[in-house]
């Protein structure tokens, strides 16, 4: 949901003019203060839920009914606290009882064909009201029972509970305060193992893991631990519903490992090289993560640097270079200057025919495009018997 300042949200002002049925009902009677009552009536949330019932046969609609009347309560809480005054601290405590007693229910109670959405939901409203009101707040109880449910999920849930659950562990992982919780609570295992699945949840789970790798120099090793480089590699070019997806985001968790120096040997042991250069010449989406992750992987190791040679990368860069959209034309440049620091590498570059898309990039591209052009340029001058060439090609004036 949307929130400034005291004023109310689109979404705010339409749940407030108009309850969803069935909310008064779940909520009993929660949210009923005024504007005038002030701050002294505004109560601690209390549970939501009834005790479950055995032999339900209708928990989709009971489930609509409780989480649309979750969210109303969210929003009407959110705007009067706004309002008056009330601490959004306390507030944010007071919703995130709530929203654990409410998955609690939907996870022990309910058939997982109805978390999906429902969850997702809840999860958007915490994260959003968490975003706005209090963004540097500690992790609370709440947050790591939450993750230990779904982890729970994940290990000894139906596929489509792991599926499900996947989505909401890639949706905490966004927030950078949960990551270390996620690894310490066990969720890397289950992650790594639904990559390789066909079920779907894939992608979730490679997008779950390149937020983690993004938490630090802990969490990466963490990850590589877990035998989830060569998982990564594998979905490269694995299958499944949501294998475009799933590329996508494997290549960019692989990029962010690539990032730590000590990984670069683990990636390319994996596979990671060849994976890599055939997801630029065979996917469109990923290939700006793919050609980021080969520029750190040739950047200071000649080895690497021979085996992107052998893959053909020279050949797949210059495509990217001629065809891509700006932000993958600049990390193309960014690997092509990695190719430059040998001789080796520079003898592929000019094969490939990259100088003249180089050149290009040096006159249109991003910021970042042409300086990632101008220094794979000046590998290249920099390399014996390349200046005759680059003379040539109008980039640099012969002696």
């Amino acid at each position: 949901m949307q929130q400034e300042s005291s004023s109310v949200g689109p979404a705010s002002e339409a749940k407030a003019s108009a309850q969803p049925e069935g909310a008064e009902d779940a909520l009993a009677g929660n949210g009923a203060e005024t504007a005038e009552e002030g701050p002294a009536a505004f109560p601690e949330s209390e549970l939501l839920v009834g005790e479950p019932q055995a032999g339900r046969e209708d928990d989709g609609v009971e489930v609509d009914a409780v989480v649309d009347a979750l969210l109303y309560d969210l929003e009407e809480r959110e705007r009067l606290g706004w309002s008056q005054g009330v601490d959004p601290a306390s507030l944010m405590a007071a919703e995130e009882r709530d929203v654990e007693d409410v998955l609690i229910f939907l996870v022990e109670d309910v058939a997982m064909s109805f978390v999906t959405e429902k969850c997702r939901a809840v999860s958007e409203d915490l994260t959003s009201c968490a975003a706005q009101m209090a963004p540097a707040r500690p992790v609370t109880a709440a947050q790591l029972n939450t993750i230990s449910l779904f982890v729970q999920l994940m290990v000894s849930g139906t596929s489509e509970g792991k599926v499900n659950a996947a989505g909401m562990l890639s949706r905490m992982a966004e927030d950078a305060r949960l990551c270390a919780p996620l690894v310490e609570q066990g969720a890397l295992p289950p992650l790594v193992a639904l990559l390789g699945g066909r079920e779907g949840g894939g992608s979730d789970a490679a997008k779950a893991l390149r937020h983690l790798a993004e938490g630090g120099a802990s969490l990466r090793e963490a990850l590589a631990k877990a035998e989830a480089i060569p998982a990564l590699v594998r979905a490269l070019a694995g299958a499944g519903d949501d294998t475009g997806r799933k590329r996508a985001h494997a290549a960019g968790a692989l990029m962010v490992l690539a990032e730590d120096g000590s990984l670069r040997n683990r990636i390319a042991e994996a596979g990671g090289v060849t994976a890599l250069v055939r997801l630029l010449a065979s996917e469109p989406a990923g290939r700006a993560d793919a050609a980021h992750a080969l520029m750190w992987l040739g950047s200071d190791n000649h080895i690497l640097r021979h085996e992107m040679v052998q893959a053909g990368s020279a050949a797949a860069l210059a495509r990217l270079l001629q065809e891509g959209s700006p932000e993958e034309q600049a990390c193309a440049a960014g690997a092509l200057r990695s190719l430059t620091r040998n001789k080796e590498g520079c003898d592929a570059v000019v094969q490939a025919g990259a100088i003249c898309w180089l050149i290009v990039l040096l006159e249109v591209g991003t910021d970042c495009g042409k300086l990632n052009a101008a220094q794979a340029l000046l590998g290249l001058a920099s390399v014996h018997g390349f200046e005759q060439r680059l003379a040539e090609a109008g980039i640099i004036y012969p002696m």
